[in-house]
């Protein structure tokens, strides 16, 4: 046999295998955690990049109807329903997008990304809607910043969403968006560490998890702030900068 002939029959071969495997398939959405974040049926947890939306699991107002834009523009509608509240989600074309500026994860293991549905920029949106606003890590700007800033302004001026919901909302992109208590919120619950029984992974005496506990349940035990010495499985440190709840 000819070198050549060697060569095209490996090519034949060989050369479709190294298509498929380069085939990157289509990503499905599995679920929408709230407002910025949501897990693929992959298993990849995706946390929306550049972008903070008012806390669900601190009762923080506009906190469940930011997840209910989300779920709405990932389904293609501009209807949000209680059916799609409770997680009721089709998988929808989805694309993500990295930033150089960007660490590729977060504390949590979540990538951190630009999410678009058929061209939209969704990240960008819910700044639009008033759901979401620009928050920039360590003050890093990534490259839609502006593009994020003026959405906001625009929000802003406008009262969309949460700027004409939540009365004590205060804006630092350098932060991530504070809404203070939704009004329906029944959080409240006091929850007392048993003596001896606390978290290694804080400093002072937090409950071990399980239960899982948020920033109203630490207030209300007067433990707030809390400083992170190594994990945070109760997910109080919400920036990341070793203090919860603050």
């Amino acid at each position: 046999m000819t070198k050549f002939k060697s060569h095209l029959i490996f090519s034949i071969f060989f050369l479709p295998l190294f298509l498929v495997g380069c085939t990157n398939a289509q990503l499905q959405l599995q679920e929408v955690l709230d407002g910025d974040t949501i897990v693929l049926q992959d298993g990849r947890t995706i946390r929306l990049l550049q972008i903070d939306s008012p806390e669900l699991s601190e009762s923080e107002c506009y906190a469940q109807e930011a997840k209910l834009e989300l779920i709405s523009i990932l389904q293609g509608s501009e209807t949000r329903t209680a059916s799609s509240y409770k997680g009721e989600v089709g998988n929808s074309a989805l694309s993500v997008q990295t930033d150089s500026l960007s660490d590729n994860k977060d504390l949590y293991n979540r990538e951190l990304r630009y999410v678009f549905y058929n061209n939209l920029h969704v990240n960008l949106e819910l700044v639009k809607r008033g759901a979401a606003a620009p928050y920039f890590y360590q003050e890093a700007k990534g490259k839609y910043a502006a593009e994020l800033l003026q959405a906001v302004d625009e929000a802003r001026a406008s009262k969309v969403g949460l700027w004409g919901a939540c009365a004590g909302a205060v804006f630092d992109p350098n932060t991530g968006i504070s809404t203070g208590y939704s009004s329906d919120s029944n959080s409240g619950a006091v929850v007392i560490a048993p003596d001896g029984n606390c978290d290694s992974n804080y400093k002072g005496c937090i409950p071990v998890f399980p239960p899982d506990l948020d920033c109203s349940d630490i207030r209300s035990m007067g433990l707030a702030p809390v400083y992170r010495i190594s994990g945070d499985p109760h997910r109080l440190d919400r920036d990341g900068d070793g203090i919860g709840c603050e």
